[in-house]
């Protein structure tokens, strides 16, 4: 289960915490959103006249801490951070 599916249930809004910061209810409020049309989505039309099949493409929240949006860009920086470590492994 996504933790945006978490969030969408209600049991999370009646018995999430109160005292969240701004911040955080920010950042639930974009993960809510995240991959639906309330944030935006692009359409995608077939170039051939007779084809008439259309794809949505759904916009993310871009933020670092999403497990969908920032979960790509978190494991390119741990790889290009693991390219920058001299690593030996010296067996005895």
């Amino acid at each position: 289960m996504r933790l945006q599916n978490y969030y969408n249930k209600k049991y999370f809004h009646i018995h999430r915490l109160q005292d969240l910061t701004h911040t955080a209810e920010q950042f639930f409020d974009k993960l809510s959103k995240c991959h639906t049309s309330k944030i935006g989505v692009h359409q995608y039309r077939c170039n051939n006249t007779n084809c008439n099949h259309v794809h949505y493409q759904y916009h993310s929240c871009g933020n670092r801490h999403c497990p969908t949006c920032g979960g790509m860009r978190r494991e390119a920086w741990i790889e290009d951070r693991m390219s920058e470590c001299c690593l030996h492994n010296i067996s005895i």
